[in-house]
């Protein structure tokens, strides 16, 4: 038995435009972790006890306040009820960063780095494990997708095949071509003012916008399949193909020389931490404190209000 508020949220994924400080990032984790007791509160309570009284304490509020057109008994009954449920509330106690995430967590933050050999598919598929599996109060992670593309890669587009080629322009710039219609452009990120969405239900890597006005969206699948949509013409309402590419021959390098990687910022909580208004500030917080680290200077913070845990729990 468990309450949905304590199951975990879905993952909030950012894509960063260049490479992470990971130390930075993780010495942000920490401040985010000390400045929000949320983070380290826990409860005392079985959760079959809270679920008792989250549902007796909403229903008591659709039907308490019928006693005060009652009879004056009524209204005495209804004061010890309401007293009643306060002071039998589900205790929490705020506790040590250590205490909460030391059993996991050697140093006590819940951080992680996580590589990806094997496309998005393996990507998405840590994703939900990792949020199936949540059982801290939350956790951040930095996601490092190598991805070997450049390389000649073959196409079957209806009855007949075709080839492109992903070349380096230089250290940071790929260049994509196709070998028979000679159409190229640039692979850009969603960062960059060129990129366009994908069609609907396609979560591509890169966008390429064709010289020819042309558009294809690239989806590293696995780490030697790549899904491709190609638009053929300007407009989003133009006819779009599906294809799928393979390598034109077996990849024979096994190092990271020439990789691309690809780094995102994941963010998973459990739903009694992040519902509601709470998921924003503490997002805020840890960008925040992250760009801090990054730049050496003083966070921008808010002061944080009269904390009612520590208040709960006295």
């Amino acid at each position: 038995f468990s309450p949905a508020q304590y199951t975990s949220m879905g993952h909030w994924v950012l894509r960063k435009s260049g490479e992470i400080d990971l130390a930075a990032a993780k010495r942000a984790v920490q401040k985010l972790t000390d400045r929000h007791s949320a983070l380290r509160a826990e409860m005392l309570e079985p959760l079959r006890y809270l679920s008792l009284l989250d549902y007796s304490a909403a229903m008591w509020t659709l039907y308490g306040p019928l006693l005060d057109a009652s009879f004056p008994l009524a209204c005495t009954l209804r004061r010890f009820i309401s007293w009643s449920l306060t002071k039998t509330w589900p205790r929490m106690k705020c506790r040590t960063r250590e205490q909460v995430y030391g059993r996991d967590y050697a140093d006590g933050v819940p951080f992680e780095v996580v590589r990806i050999n094997d496309g998005q598919v393996e990507f998405e598929r840590m994703l939900q494990q990792r949020r199936e599996s949540l059982k801290l109060p939350y956790v951040v992670m930095v996601y490092k997708m190598y991805c070997q593309l450049v390389d000649v890669w073959k196409y079957q587009f209806g009855k007949g095949c075709g080839q492109f080629v992903i070349l380096r322009r230089s250290e940071s710039d790929l260049v994509y071509v196709d070998v028979k219609s000679c159409e190229w452009g640039p692979l850009v990120s969603n960062h960059s003012r060129s990129w366009q969405a994908p069609p609907f239900g396609f979560p591509s890597l890169f966008f390429v916008p064709l010289q020819t006005g042309s558009a294809v969206w690239l989806r590293l699948e696995r780490a030697d399949e790549l899904h491709v949509v190609y638009r053929h013409g300007r407009k989003r309402s133009d006819k779009h193909y599906h294809m799928v590419a393979w390598r034109a021959l077996p990849r024979t390098c096994t190092s990271d020389e020439g990789t691309t990687v690809v780094s995102f910022f994941s963010i998973c909580m459990m739903h009694h931490i992040g519902d509601g208004n709470c998921f924003v500030p503490l997002s805020q917080d840890l960008l925040s404190l992250y760009e801090a680290e990054c730049s050496q200077k003083s966070p921008m913070l808010a002061a944080p209000c009269v904390n009612g845990l520590e208040v709960l729990q006295q």
